[in-house]
């Protein structure tokens, strides 16, 4: 029996902009990803993802959520953590890897309506759940 892959997906903000790809080999906007290797720490895969993928340098401040991604053959267990951008300036904008992504850049919150069509289900659920996070971590500043 093949076991699932888990792999760390990390959402980077920078004002009211997440940072996505453009996945090179479906198209569709995704959050910066990376499988998790035997012994390797999760928030150094999600480090790695970024930087390797977009050039955007980043601390994993922790995971906030678990996910599932099930598109045969491939089942993928999402540990979605929170990326704390490290840099200013040039250092902010991103170059994508092209094996990976095709685009890469920072989309306002605003905006995501405009390509909801084509983000991945990954990154929509993360959307959604991040916005429940964040919701919470409101609440209880009250």
């Amino acid at each position: 029996m093949e076991t699932p892959q888990v792999v760390v997906a990390v959402i980077v903000t920078n004002g009211s902009a997440l940072l996505l790809g453009r996945d090179a080999k479906t198209g569709r906007w995704t959050l910066p990803k990376g499988g998790v290797l035997k012994f390797q720490e999760l928030q150094t895969v999600g480090r790695t993802a970024v930087a390797e993928t977009t050039g955007i340098a980043v601390e994993v401040t922790g995971s906030i959520f678990i996910s599932e991604d099930i598109v045969p053959p491939e089942h993928n267990v999402v540990v979605v953590a929170l990326g704390k951008l490290l840099g200013s300036g040039d250092a902010l904008k991103p170059v994508a890897r092209l094996d990976v992504f095709s685009e890469v850049r920072w989309v306002d919150f605003r905006e995501l309506g405009d390509i909801q069509h084509d983000i991945d289900s990954i990154t929509t659920d993360a959307i959604m759940k991040f916005g429940l996070y964040m919701q919470a971590k409101m609440q209880e500043a009250r």
